[in-house]
């Protein structure tokens, strides 16, 4: 089977609520162009969600600079994340 279809399998027969990595993936790997791959891929690191907009609150003249600060939240939650689980 191939890797995208693997992977679709994977989330479809989870028990348990995916992970971030994890559904990224599946939604990346079930994309048949590569220009949606990029699409998605750029959305989800640069496009702020709610939490974004909770994180901090900085206004509306400013509210460009949520699209710089959402890779940083990511990379930050990401490297909490890893120092956690292998304590």
């Amino acid at each position: 089977m191939s890797d995208s279809a693997d992977c679709v399998l994977e989330q479809m027969l989870r028990t348990e609520p995916p992970t971030d990595v994890g559904l990224l993936r599946f939604r990346v790997l079930s994309r048949e162009r590569n220009a949606d791959k990029l699409r998605v891929l750029g959305r989800a690191i640069f496009a702020p969600n709610q939490a974004d907009y909770r994180n901090g609150r900085l206004g509306q003249s400013l509210e460009v600079m949520y699209y710089f600060a959402r890779p940083w939240r990511l990379l930050r939650k990401q490297l909490i994340s890893s120092q956690l689980t292998e304590a």
